[in-house]
């Protein structure tokens, strides 16, 4: 034989229940102001790296150009799509790998180097 459950409830007075609507408001401020500080700190971290993966497609397309290598050069050297390629070299839609951007590197003959630095 299944159990009826029974849900128990109660009355709040009219003070009581303003005093926990502003206590709600309270939390959902605060907790409003930290992700807000939190989605700003992370939108600046993401932006920085966004400059540093744009610097490495720069360089990574501009080699390629230099030694008269085409997208379908770099396929044959790497097996990573020609598509692929012009969307890193383009940062269109570009999150590419470490593995990748090494492989780019190796296939033009060159090593990818990354450093830590200070924060100034």
């Amino acid at each position: 034989m299944k159990r009826k459950s029974k849900r128990a409830t109660i009355r709040l007075s009219a003070d009581t229940q303003a005093k926990l609507h502003r206590l709600q408001d309270a939390i959902v401020r605060d907790e409003k102001a930290d992700l807000t500080r939190i989605a700003h700190a992370f939108r600046r971290q993401q932006q920085a790296a966004e400059v540093e993966l744009s610097r490495a497609a720069e360089l990574l397309k501009a080699e390629r150009q230099e030694q008269g290598l085409s997208l379908a050069d770099i396929h044959a050297k790497t097996g990573i799509g020609r598509a692929a390629i012009c969307r890193l070299e383009n940062l269109v839609d570009a999150n590419p790998t470490v593995a990748t951007l090494d492989r780019m590197a190796a296939a033009l003959g060159k090593k990818l180097v990354i450093a830590l630095q200070d924060r100034s």
